[in-house]
């Protein structure tokens, strides 16, 4: 019997539908309280005393107006609903522990496995693989973390980082951590903690914790020295470039690109290559280098142009035509060639579909810049606010740092015919945006491991 009983509980035949999945993604709950009525034959009244909410504010949810975004409330629709915690980027409720070890299909479980005892409450439900079966408290195959990896970043395109590190890290933590000081542990072990310790770092990055992911990123390549992965090692001082060029680090950016390049061994994938390069072309942009970013753009394009075949390694970050047309677009703003990042600004957003929320916002506030650039300030305020209209669903703040960045480009243009409007709707928008997301902006690590 669940030891926090609640009436205006979801279903699980509600929780599993795919509209009520996507409307979690998008932290819609006024989208979501309007299909537990529908789905799940749940009053807008329930709904209203579970969560401590005025029976007509939850209505003018459902209508769209409006939306829920403290922290604390999110808490107390996310126990009221028992949506589990993963699903919004959060920690295991307390309620989670307990229905877990005492729902019917826990206990049916548990028999059928010749009573098993029940194993810990995960993050990511264990993965299925052909002829292997994973035992309770941890996973029978190394493929198991890959398959784990998979799901985050499926998660983190639509939803961002800043709903999920707190999820990775409690998995690091968890089932990644013991593993390393195991006297059964083996290189692949360290493998896999590096590829999720790196996750880890994008994730903080993603959150406004740049501190926090540089140690990450640090740990990484520790891990993946140990576990002798010659790409992995590549690929996470692909991911040190990044962040250098997002904290204006422009020379760190450079020798991190370059050390990428070194460790290169043609063993690596198509993919791994191209972003290597491609960090490359935007730390030589950043460092006024013309010539050298376009070099490196070129011999990205010709390598991702042609057929490319499987992933060398199951820890290297997916990179495609769609990434390299971002970040060439950014390198085309760096250098001032804003025609030029205008074309790539434009191929993202052919390239990424609907799903892939963050990138195309981070698209769309690219070509903003560009457009300011050339001068097109119309163009420009109407796509910034576009992408503030939708910037509450992307738990991003690289989102709204970027966004910030094209509002303050915007603000010697206060005058211009609808940019003051513009601007003020944008500045509410990111206030809000920091309300919402306060809660990620310190430096502290969710947990430890290793």
């Amino acid at each position: 019997m669940d030891a926090f009983p609640n009436p205006a509980a979801l279903p699980a035949h509600v929780l599993e539908r795919a509209d009520v999945q996507q409307a979690l993604a998008r932290r819609d709950f006024g989208e979501v309280f309007r299909l537990a009525r529908k789905w799940g034959g749940i009053s807008f009244s329930k709904i209203a005393e579970a969560c401590d909410i005025k029976s007509e504010r939850v209505g003018a949810l459902a209508r769209g107006e409006g939306a829920i975004t403290t922290h604390d409330k999110i808490l107390q629709v996310c126990d009221a609903l028992r949506i589990p915690g993963h699903t919004l980027g959060l920690l295991p409720r307390p309620w989670e522990t307990t229905a877990s070890r005492q729902s019917p299909r826990t206990v049916a479980a548990r028999e059928e496995n010749n009573a098993t005892p029940p194993a810990a409450p995960s993050l990511i439900p264990p993965p299925r693989f052909p002829g292997v079966s994973a035992q309770a408290g941890h996973f029978g195959t190394q493929g198991s973390e890959a398959e784990a990896v998979h799901a985050f970043r499926m998660a983190d395109r639509q939803v961002g980082g800043g709903h999920l590190y707190a999820a990775v890290m409690q998995y690091l933590s968890t089932r990644i951590g013991p593993g390393l000081v195991a006297e059964s542990s083996t290189p692949a072990s360290f493998v896999a903690a590096a590829g999720l310790t790196e996750m880890a770092g994008w994730m903080a990055h993603d959150s406004g914790r740049d501190a926090v992911a540089a140690r990450h990123f640090h740990r990484a390549l520790n891990l993946a020295s140990a576990g002798e992965a010659a790409a992995l090692t590549a690929q996470v001082w692909a991911s040190r470039a990044h962040l250098a060029l997002h904290r204006a680090d422009n020379t760190a950016a450079l020798v991190a690109a370059d050390q990428a390049w070194q460790h290169l061994d043609g063993s690596e994938d198509t993919a791994l290559r191209g972003r290597v390069l491609t960090m490359r072309a935007r730390a030589h942009a950043v460092n006024g280098d013309g010539p050298a970013c376009r070099s490196a753009l070129a011999q990205a394009e010709r390598l991702l142009s042609t057929a490319q075949g499987p992933p060398g390694s199951e820890w290297t970050s997916p990179f495609d035509s769609g990434s390299l047309a971002s970040e060439a677009a950014r390198s085309m703003c760096d250098v001032g060639d804003y025609a030029a990042a205008v074309e790539h600004a434009h191929l993202v957003m052919e390239l990424r579909g609907a799903d892939r929320v963050r990138a195309r916002a981070l698209a769309s506030l690219t070509l903003a810049r560009a457009l300011i650039g050339q001068g097109h300030v119309d163009g420009a305020s109407a796509i910034a606010q576009g992408v503030g209209r939708t910037a509450a669903g992307v738990g991003s703040l690289v989102v709204s740092g970027q966004l910030s960045g094209v509002a303050n480009a915007l603000a010697p243009y206060e005058g211009a015919e609808g940019v003051g409007t513009v601007l003020a709707e944008l500045r509410g928008v990111l206030t809000q945006h920091r309300g919402m997301y306060h809660w990620l902006g310190d430096d502290r690590e969710e947990g430890a491991y290793g």
